[in-house]
């Protein structure tokens, strides 16, 4: 047949014609068909059509291109074919339609179908080919992937072959079977013995190959007796059949490091190395090469396949034997896994695992045959969690999206999240514990991913970013629903807590998502988008997630320019110290202030602590703040205590974050600024929060005791909103108890918050603390607070928050005898 412009027959460099082929002779003596190598190649014309055409001539195959479907169809119809290399992405519709016309032509069952694409293929498409290549090709992968398909044509082509009986046995009733009725099923055969099927592949790839050099070699014409004599290179049919006849093991798949390099010709003098799993006696080969990879002495091992897995990681023990379950099942076209093996030296490197399975008639995995590789030296590994990092995250999102490009491929997403008040812990229990902790919720995380099950698990993939920032991609998803109920397990899994070092340390997270539905330039701004929706989660509490949306754009840039600011505003000295009085309720008169820090901002407008605070704890730039306010409380201390000469003497509360108040020097730096600026300790007190005590008990105590030596009075500050535990009253010494202004604002109309605060200021008398009520606005409130006992109050009612100098007034006034309130 004359081929069609559209079609090109001339083989590539180094291919043969299947008439060439060498016959090859079972183990057992029984001829087999020639191998045939000829491959149908189906492209539209261009760069990846010629790339796809040489590696196919290199590799030994003769090429039919086309580039119609019609054409293709025409030219397989003879059978010429063991091989059609099918590139979906050109034409996806019109190619899923040619590989059931393949399918469905005679012989067309096999016939082995390798599709090309930038994502895997969708369903009805998907069953039909037998294996994929993922675009951009990557280098080795694709004559890989056809060594490996060498390999399964070879399988199909011996698997309806039983071998012959010793000559002094009798015929098995099977043999007749297959005398009488060749035309049976191949199913219906009976399945060859596994040990000569190991023989026969052994045999039948060596010949191969040998064919594929001899055809790529001049021309030579061979003498008489070396045709006649059998090459030293291939076993004799006599020496595999003493071996049937012996006593050896059944199933003796002993490949040699030259079968190695015959599977894989690039692993010489390659960071690779190959392994071949025996599924029938449960042994594994391993190549000198890999053993080179992970420190041994480069040489075969032959090793159990219980003790190959027991060099895995535990915590990828499981994860590996799932993958593998997945291939062997049929729910995965190819075997890959990413996971940790012992090395030499004792310690664990990461490997990149990939394989495929050979199956007998019955599509009965009997073998197993792969790659490893040292992923370290080909990606970019977290050395602290051992989950993948920030830079081979951004490549797998890249080739998500890329896919994602494709018509009919299924959405994804990106999970963005990092753990509320790491900082903490590396500032109280130090970067060791801090460490651990994130190694610990990345084994989670991965526990957590694996646990999803069908359709998720299979597509989910971790990363550490950085520092205590994760990410998950989400590679198919239906709906945003998939991924929010991702984001629910993972905060499932993270709520128990961590006990690390004989600490329990608790992991709160919120979380950001953003998904494919929008169109993205670049891979890093998805991540950042999904940063974005984690900021707008935190907003609304802790154990949160949020779905980007467009507007949060608008709050993320906010949230950029007010960091912007307030570095400067540090650099610049943009803040404020405000005093409110605490008032003395049963006479009117100022007992001391609170500190309240503000920040004046260039623009001129007067920005309030719960618009800056949060964002200064999370940049780093709360201790710079909070150690200026307690220098200038100092200072004004000292003016005031040098002024009025008060008895007894004024107080000024100050609040500290709960990152600073953690840090085992902050005692120092009180005691320094104490001494910097001549004020005793006695005139300072320090509010805290109840959370901050129970969340560090074992570091509250201490730190609140060196306090103590310093004079320096304790205030729990919101009392009643937070852990509210009786025994660290108890425990800790605390000299104050601030009541929240949420229930002081509420009991002059509301009865159970009046309750509330009458309940507050029993147990402060019973326990000899002294009580505070926050947020006096009304003489209701202040009648009400005097008839329960309650000594101090502070609010609206008395004062606002005033500028020093306004203080410093009112404390004249009070020295001239007036009184902010008549009592």
């Amino acid at each position: 047949m004359q081929p069609e412009p559209s079609c090109g027959s001339e083989p590539s460099a180094g291919a043969r014609h299947p008439d060439e082929a060498s016959d090859v002779i079972e183990a057992t003596g029984n001829a087999v068909p020639p191998l045939t190598s000829r491959a149908l190649l189906v492209a539209d014309p261009g760069p990846l059509a010629r790339e796809l055409e040489a590696a196919l001539g290199g590799g030994g195959w003769g090429v039919d291109w086309c580039s119609r479907a019609d054409e293709a169809v025409s030219l397989s119809e003879p059978a010429a074919h063991t091989l059609a290399m099918v590139v979906i992405d050109d034409s996806p519709r019109a190619r899923g339609e040619l590989v059931r016309a393949l399918r469905e032509m005679p012989g067309g069952e096999s016939l082995l179908i390798l599709g090309v694409g930038r994502a895997f293929p969708s369903n009805s498409v998907g069953t039909l080919v037998d294996d994929w290549v993922i675009l951009p090709l990557r280098r080795g992968e694709l004559n890989l992937r056809l060594r490996l398909a060498a390999g399964q044509i070879i399988q199909r082509q011996v698997a309806p072959f039983r071998p012959s009986p010793p000559a002094d046995s009798e015929p098995a009733p099977q043999s007749e079977a297959l005398a009488t009725e060749p035309e049976e099923a191949p199913s219906a055969r009976p399945l060859p013995s596994v040990r000569s099927l190991g023989q026969t592949l052994r045999t039948l790839l060596r010949g191969w190959i040998g064919a594929i050099e001899r055809a790529a070699a001049p021309p030579a014409s061979p003498s008489p007796a070396a045709v006649a004599t059998p090459s030293a290179a291939e076993p004799s049919a006599a020496e595999p059949a003493a071996a049937t006849a012996g006593a050896s093991p059944v199933h003796e798949l002993t490949i040699s490091s030259g079968d190695f390099r015959a599977i894989d010709p690039s692993v010489s003098g390659a960071p690779d190395g190959l392994w071949d799993w025996d599924l029938v006696t449960h042994t594994v080969t391993l190549s000198p090469e890999l053993q080179a990879l992970r420190g041994f002495t480069a040489e075969e091992v032959v090793t159990t396949e219980e003790d190959f897995f027991a060099l895995v990681h535990p915590h990828d023990r499981d994860g590996l034997k799932d993958a593998v379950a997945a291939h062997l099942e049929h729910r995965s076209p190819h075997f890959e896994s990413e996971h940790r093996i012992q090395l030499a030296d004792g310690g664990f490197g990461w490997m990149l695992s990939r394989g495929i399975a050979f199956r007998d008639a019955f599509g009965q995995a009997v073998r197993m045959v792969g790659s490893q590789s040292g992923l370290n030296r080909r990606t970019g590994i977290d050395p602290i969690t051992g989950m993948l990092n920030r830079a081979y995250f951004l490549v797998r999102l890249a080739r998500a999206m890329e896919a994602s490009h494709v018509p009919g491929n299924p959405q994804f997403a990106v999970l963005f999240f990092n753990l509320d008040r790491f900082k903490n812990v590396n500032y109280t229990l130090g970067h060791r514990v801090g460490d651990q902790l994130l190694a610990a919720v990345a084994g989670r995380l991965r526990d957590c991913l694996r646990g999803l099950g069908e359709p998720l698990a299979p597509w989910a993939l971790g990363a550490h970013l950085s520092a205590d920032e994760f990410a998950i991609l989400l590679e198919r998803i239906v709906s945003p629903s998939d991924a929010i109920t991702v984001a629910k397990a993972v905060q499932e899994c993270l709520r128990a807590p961590f006990a690390i070092e004989g600490q329990e340390l608790f992991v709160t997270t919120c979380i950001g998502i953003a998904t494919s539905e929008r169109p993205y330039a670049r891979p890093e701004d998805l991540v950042r988008d999904a940063d974005a929706a984690a900021h707008q989660a935190r907003s609304q509490g802790r154990s949160t997630h949020a779905v980007f949306q467009e507007s949060m754009h608008d709050d993320a840039e906010r949230l950029l320019r007010l960091e912007t600011d307030l570095r400067r505003g540090v650099q610049r000295n943009e803040f404020r110290v405000y005093y409110q009085p605490i008032v003395l309720l049963s006479q009117g008169t100022v007992a001391g202030f609170e500190a309240l820090v503000r920040w004046q901002h260039p623009s001129g407008r007067l920005i309030m602590p719960a618009d800056f605070i949060p964002l200064a704890e999370e940049i780093g730039l709360i201790t710079d703040i909070d150690r200026w306010v307690l220098n200038e409380v100092c200072r004004q201390l000292r003016v005031w205590e040098t002024q009025f000469r008060r008895r007894p003497p004024l107080t000024v509360a100050v609040n500290f974050s709960g990152i600073e108040f953690q840090k085992p020097e902050i005692t120092m730096e009180i005691d320094r600024a104490l001494r910097a600026h001549g004020v005793w300790g006695r005139n300072l007190k320090i509010e805290i929060t109840e959370s901050v005590i129970m969340e560090h008990a074992r570091y509250a105590a201490d730190i609140l005791a060196h306090l103590r030596a310093l004079d320096i009075r304790l205030s729990i500050d919101d009392f009643g909103t937070g852990y509210s535990s009786l025994s660290y009253l108890r425990r800790f010494e605390i000299d104050l108890l601030k009541i929240d202004k949420s229930f002081v604002g509420r009991m002059d109309t509301d009865q159970d918050s009046e309750e509330i605060v009458r309940t507050i200021v029993t147990l402060a008398k019973n326990l000899g603390k002294e009580v505070v009520a926050e947020g006096v606005e009304r003489r209701r409130q202040l009648d009400q607070l005097k008839a329960l006992g309650c000594r101090f109050g502070q609010g609206y009612l008395f004062s606002r928050p005033v500028e020093p100098r306004a203080a410093t007034a009112l404390l004249a006034d009070e020295a001239s005898g007036n009184r902010l309130f008549r009592a």
